[in-house]
């Protein structure tokens, strides 16, 4: 009897789906790899960068840096507490009894992921449009790209011209960020206009 009561307080129909759906991406998002590469000459220089993880190649050897590394580890906590957090939240609606609890939740953790997608966006756009003005300082000439896209830089020193091509973009695991980011949000706007009392 104590069974059958407690099956029909969770009415899973009720659930918040976009936060269960956007809940799951965010749980996986920090192991889908880097979200923006770079790569200098013919491999010369590669980076493969997220905020859960970044690889550095200067000719073929991984180049670590302690700083980033624990960096790394800290947003993948974070984003797997998003992600738990929320998919909780949205499953918990199911039941009336935890419906404030859930929505607590969902309001708490459905916008942070996409506040984290724009601070690196900007912060990419600012440091590769930094590390185009640093290249033409330092004498190089020719077009660096910001964020993304194609470009070469060309030196001249002591009769000899160097041109270097290199490549920005965004890899398919920012794509799925922003998506899982952007349900997250519509999963928050979900939360709100359901009304508990009408249930």
């Amino acid at each position: 009897m104590t069974e059958e009561k407690t099956a029909k307080e969770w009415d899973f129909s009720k659930c918040n789906w976009p936060g269960v759906v956007a809940g799951i991406l965010l749980l996986a998002l920090p192991f889908t790899g880097g979200w923006w590469k770079m790569h200098v000459g013919s491999g010369a220089f590669e980076v493969a960068l997220s905020p859960f993880s970044t690889e550095i190649l200067m000719f073929g050897k991984m180049v670590m840096s302690p700083l980033l590394f624990w960096l790394n580890i800290a947003f993948t906590i974070l984003m797997i507490i998003f992600g738990i957090l929320l998919l909780v939240g949205s499953l918990a609606f199911a039941n009336k009894k935890y419906r404030v609890t859930a929505d607590a939740l969902v309001k708490i953790n459905s916008r942070k992921p996409l506040y984290l997608i724009v601070i690196f966006t900007i912060g990419l756009t600012i440091v590769s449009w930094y590390m185009g003005q640093t290249l033409l300082i330092s004498g190089f000439s020719g077009d660096f790209p910001v964020l993304l896209g194609e470009g070469s830089v060309t030196m001249v020193s002591t009769g000899f011209t160097i041109l270097v091509p290199i490549s920005l973009g965004l890899s398919t695991s920012y794509w799925i960020g922003l998506l899982a980011a952007i349900i997250a949000v519509i999963a928050g706007f979900y939360q709100k206009k359901i009304n508990p009392a009408e249930e």
